[in-house]
């Protein structure tokens, strides 16, 4: 595995012995290479060290000739310093000559002919060659569950496959160039591209799961010092390339940072100890005296509404602070990092005078803030112009904001104006130039002597990336600039070598500040119609320059890996409200406001926090919500419930969260499903048709044709449970279906009573706990048994009068789906009421209901999470059915239960709200709107009285007065490259009806 990059810091690269003993023969059929052999279809039990012989030649060897096409003397790959290690070093040249021969000299002929036809077949290839390294793959993952595979040194041959496989597909697909495959095909678009990464380990039922080749990495980053919850977080984040890379980092170890207390669940070694908390000098031994901000012009500017601006002046003693207030002009940079660093203060808006020459320092050799390119969002006019305004002057942001000086501290006298400090939070990102990221253990990293690989490696697991507070900066603000030892590094829009390099292009002219400007929305708009027309099947030049030249395999495999964690970047950082998601800082929440929150949930699941009730109040501010009021509520089930009443529909993954904190687990109330704060457990992505709508103080889960899919409900129908069992199993009368469930209830569970209603039981069908990538299974190897998160209901009431919402038609097979509400004038004469004593149906014969009634309601409480293993023996038109040869019963009752109806409804009821939601959206603050949004908004309102005003002024003053003949022209040319620009943006883009309101003049 040492032709893979190496850092400039770093270890050496794990050994893999050289155990082949049998050439692979090229020209056979790759998957018949036992059977050539001699071995037939029993190979997978022959002893270890012949099968790591015949895994060796076959599946690390073979694939390497079979990609090649061409056969290989594997001999060459024995090293010859050492007689029992492989080497890959031989694999980049001969990598080199596989994209000359039969992609570079295509794509050159079809870039100077205009051959969309060659470029087709070039695409094919790589799509070919993609393709068999993931069948491959998965046959590795497959091979993980052989008895022998923990047996060395097959554990380390297996992961030398899957690192190969893993790397190559990476540059399969950079040479495909993905940027411009949003749209085409065969190739997926950088969202499949992320859900089709094969992955070390995941995490099942709240514990990692390792396979033998997995722990090979896991025992080297022991080794090397690595905290285990980085460790995880490693392995179950990204590819197995990229995983390998990070187990060759050399760690930085501190006397401030101790890993030992932490698990693979938390990491506690960055938390600040606030109690014993103590600012900290840049050197150690230093004695200068600390410098207080004025806080009183701090606490005038943040009473009168304003946020306070510090600006660092060197004099012949020190430095001196000065506060301003933040205004529409002026340009700052948002100073972040982390408390443990010791940059904090808890007492008083104070600094050591040698951080702040240490601040001074960065702030002075920051650069001009650049762009490179279109940024995921929807291109927005406005947005666009601001960005050339902006970029085109080459000037230093002067003034920063770091918390620990324009912040009221947390205990003094100006602590009660820490909460409106807070609530701005949002505008101070959001208007910032940039956050510059300040880490002790990438200060560290010098940026000249390292590539852009170990920069992001190393940026991926510094305690700055695992913090909430820091996310919140990232994902609120427009760029993000981290500091290094002798220089910083764009974390947003880092220059990646290009692998494949072409004839230079022609010098570009310089352009004045006031040009360059105008032209920006131009150089944008060229950008986004090359992706669209990509997609037409038209072809398009790599990097826009002629025949290709020069192929470096070395920098491929660097640009695909740090493609990949840039990936894992911008998915994260591209959450929260930002600037260019609306138009003119309105604050809109995103169309889809259920998948922010997820995205949000899970980003925050992975991070940890020194007080974990600050989360909500970091969501609140992510989803654009006004966060005053949280912050006001004592309890952090209430911030959180406040939160998810204040959204119109609930994502239906979060009743399924098996081992987060839960309000109240083991007490007798409704709330009991409702989340205190982000858990360790991912939340699944859904859509409008199932996500929880949310009625008054009820929830009800969606029953329709999309959500069935995603979502089986068994309603119990027989004698319940009178012992309330932790296990039991559960029978499908309609399939003969069984299913073992297990609770997860807490000690001394007050609803561990059948006193309570009947059992419904919602299974989350997507994902699986234990999923894993399908592909060609080892004869003889045991199916792994299917195993799901779950939920518990009790029915409280079986409502039979209902009316219909509405009818949506989601497919041809089922036209009739429709939304449920109770009829309040009905259910005054409906006998089917709450008490178990008096209803026949919560006796245990809801399916009675079921047959008399076409529709209705099972009002339900929330009892516990479960996880739901699916049994063998069952027919297989269930979607939960699977083959599996290992039975895994539970000790308990067994009872029957029946799939909910389609024409019934359940409903969630919660406990009455004692705060004031819902919470309102964050307001506009005209100090976050750029200087030119500001201008073009004032100079528009003409246009909404008479559009063609202006134009006749023009006329009028050109023909009396001469003198202002050329002034006129250029304005009337200003006026048609703006309306020009403006119809570009409003037949090519969508989603612009808020742009074109205010835009005309």
């Amino acid at each position: 595995m040492d032709f893979l990059p190496h850092p400039s810091s770093g270890v050496g690269p794990l050994d893999i012995p050289f155990v082949a003993d049998a050439p692979y023969q090229f020209g056979s059929y790759f998957w018949d290479f036992p059977k050539v052999h001699g071995f037939g279809d029993q190979w997978a039990s022959l002893p270890a060290p012949r099968l790591a012989a015949l895994v060796q030649s076959w599946l690390y060897f073979g694939t390497i000739s079979e990609f090649l096409g061409r056969p290989i003397d594997y001999e060459q790959f024995h090293d010859n310093s050492d007689e029992c290690t492989v080497t890959a070093k031989p694999l980049i040249p001969l990598l080199n000559e596989w994209v000359a021969a039969h992609v570079a000299e295509v794509a050159s002929r079809a870039a100077v002919d205009g051959e969309a036809a060659g470029y087709q077949r070039w695409r094919m290839v790589l799509f070919q060659h993609a393709r068999f390294l993931e069948s491959v793959l998965r046959f590795a993952e497959d091979f993980d569950k052989v008895s022998q595979s923990h047996i060395k040194p097959i554990p380390s041959i297996i992961l030398s496959v899957k690192v190969l496989c893993t790397a190559l597909r990476g540059l399969l697909y950079d040479l495909a160039d993905y940027d411009a495959d949003d749209y085409s095909k065969p190739w997926p678009s950088p969202t499949d591209r992320m859900r089709r990464e094969f992955l070390p380990a995941t995490d099942t039922q709240g514990k990692p799961n390792y396979s033998p080749s997995t722990q090979v990495l896991l025992e080297a980053m022991f080794l090397r010092g690595w905290c285990p919850y980085l460790a995880r977080k490693v392995l179950t984040s990204f590819n197995y390339a990229n995983a390998y890379y990070f187990t060759r980092l050399y760690r930085v170890f501190s006397k401030e940072v101790n890993h030992d207390n932490c698990t693979d669940g938390e990491c506690i070694a960055t938390n600040a100890d606030l109690f014993e908390y103590v600012p900290r000098h840049v050197h150690f031994g230093c004695i200068c005296q600390p410098k207080v901000a004025p806080m009183d012009q701090i606490r005038a500017i943040i009473e009168a509404g304003g946020i306070p601006l510090i600006r660092l002046r060197p004099t012949k003693t020190g430095v001196r602070i000065e506060v301003v207030r933040m205004t529409a002009r002026t340009r700052f940079v948002v100073v972040s990092h982390v408390w443990s660093a010791g940059i904090g203060n808890k007492y008083a808006n104070a600094l050591p005078e040698c951080q702040l020459r240490r601040l001074y320092a960065h702030l002075s050799n920051l650069k001009p803030l650049s762009r490179h390119g279109a940024r995921d969002s929807d291109f927005n006019l406005l947005n666009s112009l601001d960005m050339g305004f902006q970029t085109a002057t080459p000037r230093r942001p002067k003034y920063l904001w770091i918390d620990v000086l324009c912040m009221p501290p947390k205990e003094g006298p100006t602590a009660f104006l820490r909460i409106q400090a807070i609530n701005k939070l949002p505008a101070v990102y959001q208007a910032a130039d940039r956050i510059l990221v300040l880490d002790s253990k990438l200060e560290t990293l010098s940026v000249h002597e390292s590539d852009i690989l170990e920069q992001f490696s190393r940026f991926a697991v510094s305690p700055w990336f695992g913090r909430c507070w820091t996310f919140q900066e990232a994902a609120l603000a427009s760029a993000c600039e981290v500091q290094g030892a002798d220089g910083t590094f764009d974390a947003f829009f880092p220059q990646i070598p290009k692998a494949l390099t072409s004839g230079p292009l022609p010098p570009r002219r310089r352009q004045t500040p006031l040009l360059t400007a105008l032209t920006h929305p131009i150089g944008q708009i060229k950008i986004l119609l090359s992706r669209k027309s990509s997609g037409a099947g038209s072809f398009q030049p790599l990097d826009g320059r002629a025949p290709i030249i020069d192929f470096d395999a070395n920098t491929a495999l660097m640009a695909s890996m740090t493609r990949s964690l840039n990936q894992e970047f911008r998915s994260a950082f591209s959450n929260g409200i930002k600037p260019e998601k609306t138009v003119f800082g309105e604050g809109a929440l995103a169309p889809d406001f259920c998948t922010l929150f997820v995205q949000v949930w899970n980003e925050l699941s992975k991070r940890s926090t020194s007080m974990p009730g600050d989360m909500p109040i970091i969501m609140a501010n992510l989803l654009g919500f006004n966060s005053e009021p949280i912050m006001r509520l004592p309890k952090s089930s209430d911030r959180m419930a406040c939160i998810l009443r204040s959204m119109d529909g609930i994502p239906v993954s979060l009743l399924f969260n098996l081992f987060g904190l839960r309000h109240e687990p083991g007490r007798n109330h409704r709330d009991r499903w409702l989340p205190v704060y982000p858990s360790r457990d991912r939340l699944a992505f859904g859509s409008t048709f199932t996500n929880l709508r949310v009625v008054g103080d009820d929830m009800y889960m969606p029953n329709n044709c999309v959500s069935r899919k995603k979502v089986a409900v068994l309603v119990c129908t027989g004698p319940p449970d009178p012992f309330s069992s932790s296990t039991f199993t559960v029978r499908d009368v309609s399939t003969g279906e069984r299913y073992a469930i297990e609770l997860h209830r807490s000690e001394g569970d007050e609803f561990a009573t059948p006193e309570i209603g009947p059992y419904i039981i919602a299974i989350q069908l997507d994902p699986e706990l234990n999923a894993r990538p399908e592909g060609l299974f080892i004869e003889g190897l045991d199916a792994i048994p299917r195993v799901y998160a779950g939920a518990l209901f009790r029915v409280r009431r079986v409502v039979t009068r209902v009316k219909k919402v509405y009818n949506h038609n989601l497919d041809e097979g089922y036209d009739d789906s429709f939304e449920l509400v109770e009829d309040e004038e009905g259910n005054a004469l409906s006998d089917e009421i709450s008490s178990k004593r008096s209803t026949d149906y919560l006796s245990g014969d809801i399916s009675a209901a079921f047959g008399r009634y076409e529709c209705g309601l099972l009002r339900t409480i929330y009892d516990c999470p479960m996880t739901v293993t699916r049994l063998p023996g069952g027919g297989a038109g269930d979607p939960l059915s699977s083959v599996c040869s290992t039975p895994l019963e539970r000790p308990g009752p067994i009872l029957t239960a029946q799939p909910l109806p389609p024409t019934w409804q359940i409903v969630i009821e919660r406990e009455p709200a004692a705060y004031p939601y819902p919470l309102s959206t964050r307001p506009s603050l005209a100090d976050a709107i750029t200087p030119i949004t500001a201008i073009l908004t004032i100079t528009a309102i003409d246009g909404l009285v008479a559009s063609g005003s202006v134009g006749l002024a023009i006329a009028i003053c050109a023909t009396l007065f001469y003198t202002l003949n050329s002034l006129a022209k250029a304005c009337l040319i200003t006026k048609l490259v703006l309306h020009s620009l403006f119809l570009i943006q409003l037949f090519v883009y969508p989603g612009v009806e808020r742009v074109r309101r205010r835009w005309m003049w």
